[in-house]
C-alpha cells in the first residue's frame, strides 16, 4: 500500500465518519420527537380519562335522579 492509497483511504474513512455522524443527529433528533409526541399523547389520554370519569358520574348522578316509567301499552297483564 503506497501513500496516496493511504490518503485515500483515510479521506474515505472521514468522510464515512462524518455521514454516520449526521445520520446519527437526525435520528437523534427524530427520537427526541418521537418523545415529545409520546409525551403529549400521554397527556392526551390522561385528560380524556378524566373527561370520560366527569362523564361518567355526570350519567350516573342522572341516572339515579330519574325514574322510568313504562307506558301502560308496553306492560305485561299479570
Amino acid at each position: 500500500m503506497n501513500d496516496n492509497d493511504v490518503k485515500q483511504r483515510v479521506e474515505q474513512t472521514e468522510k464515512d465518519v462524518e455521514d454516520i455522524t449526521v445520520s446519527l443527529q437526525r435520528m437523534v433528533a427524530y427520537m427526541e420527537r418521537a418523545a415529545e409526541m409520546v409525551e403529549n399523547l400521554s397527556q392526551n389520554v390522561e385528560e380524556l380519562s378524566e373527561r370520560i370519569e366527569e362523564l361518567e358520574r355526570a350519567v350516573f348522578s342522572k341516572s339515579e335522579q330519574t325514574t322510568l316509567t313504562i307506558p301502560t301499552s308496553l306492560r305485561r297483564v299479570q
